[in-house]
């Protein structure tokens, strides 16, 4: 054997790996792989739940400039105002296991 014939032998065999494992990932960058897919449908499933609500918090938006009772209605329910000329009666229920002292 001529020392050309030895080094292409030698350069096939030492390209034959790479040659058949064209588009193979080795095992670290394929775990890197499967770790960013895990965190990117995590991405998008946090990106989902904030996009509805984004679209809740723009709907209350509108709600609160057309002016539709919207107004009252937080001020009533979430900060628990009245009217000056309302009269407010809270009713406080027993609680099952307390008797009832006369």
């Amino acid at each position: 054997m001529t020392w050309r014939t030895r080094f292409l032998l030698a350069a096939m065999v030492a390209f034959l790996p790479a040659v058949l494992s064209r588009g193979a990932l080795p095992v670290t960058e394929r775990a890197d792989l499967v770790r960013a897919e895990r965190e990117l449908r995590k991405l998008e499933a946090d990106n989902a739940a904030l996009a509805r609500k984004v679209a809740a918090v723009e709907a209350e938006v509108r709600a609160l400039q057309r002016g539709d009772g919207e107004i009252e209605r937080i001020a009533r329910q979430e900060l628990h105002l009245v009217r000056p000329d309302e009269v407010v009666y809270r009713l406080v229920w027993a609680r099952p296991n307390e008797e009832a002292n006369p």
